[in-house]
């Protein structure tokens, strides 16, 4: 999948960014938070399921590779894309960048999802905190 981008400013500006490989490297690992922080409406103190990858792709005549990671909130079906640092990649780039991958990775997390063959690891997320008496 490519994508091409012009801007009508004083500069014409075109980003040429052509996704070339992907690929999940671990499997699916399931984030469970107490019920007291799921109405909190807090994503990050959600249940979530998250997923290792690695990718390259080619801007211009130049190809780079990446890794990050995908989350799926458990609730609310919503994708996040985190991506580790790339050198020469700046802000506007990156989320260029994570709306392609968002693109790619969709069709490929239903699938996985679903697979009863899978491993399931969870990992709960306990409250800490004192009770007061």
């Amino acid at each position: 999948m490519a994508i091409l981008i012009t801007n009508d400013n004083i500069l014409n500006v075109v980003i040429f960014l052509k996704l070339s490989s992907f690929s999940f490297i671990e499997e699916p690992v399931t984030h469970i938070f107490p019920p007291i922080y799921e109405g909190l409406g807090l994503p990050e103190l959600s249940n979530y399921v998250e997923m290792n990858f690695i990718f390259t792709f080619t801007m211009g005549k130049k190809q780079y590779n990446g890794s990050g990671t995908v989350r799926k909130l458990i609730k609310s079906k919503e994708l996040k894309i985190n991506l580790n640092k790339i050198q020469g990649i700046g802000p506007v780039k990156e989320n260029i960048l994570k709306n392609l991958l968002i693109a790619e990775v969709e069709p490929l997390l239903h699938p996985i999802m679903n697979n009863k063959e899978r491993k399931n690891i969870t990992v709960y997320h306990q409250d800490f905190t004192r009770q007061k008496d």
